[in-house]
């Protein structure tokens, strides 16, 4: 019995997606976010937008949430990764501090590459 329940322990842990963060709600970020869905084992906790009119909409299933948000989701949601551009300012550096000191990746997409190119960063990030 006690070998069964392991067993079904570690095979759930080995199919849970990877818990990651959009930063941003534009057109790059929407695209890629359908992306990931459709053709990894990835669950967007949230976006992330600063603009007060998009706080706590909804976006592909996932809700938008102000930068300050970051930490307490990363936490409370054990994201693995934080997905930014790299033209992006919309996360304060104080809070990207406050983030590279829990167990969660921050990569930034250059928004002229390929999908495929983002689509593989992101897994070689996830892989490690």
């Amino acid at each position: 019995m006690f070998l069964k329940w392991l067993n079904n322990i570690i095979s759930c842990s080995k199919n849970s997606p990877n818990n990651i963060i959009v930063v941003g709600i534009d057109t790059h970020c929407y695209h890629l976010a359908q992306h990931l869905i459709s053709e990894s084992n990835i669950k967007i906790i949230a976006f992330i937008d600063d603009e007060p009119w998009s706080n706590r909409t909804i976006m592909l299933g996932s809700t938008v949430r102000y930068p300050s948000d970051l930490e307490a989701l990363i936490i409370r949601n054990d994201v693995k990764l934080i997905i930014d551009f790299d033209d992006s300012t919309m996360i304060p550096e104080s809070i990207l501090a406050g983030i590279s000191q829990l167990r969660c990746h921050h990569i930034r997409l250059n928004r002229d590459e390929a999908m495929e190119a983002w689509s593989s960063k992101i897994e070689g990030v996830l892989n490690t």
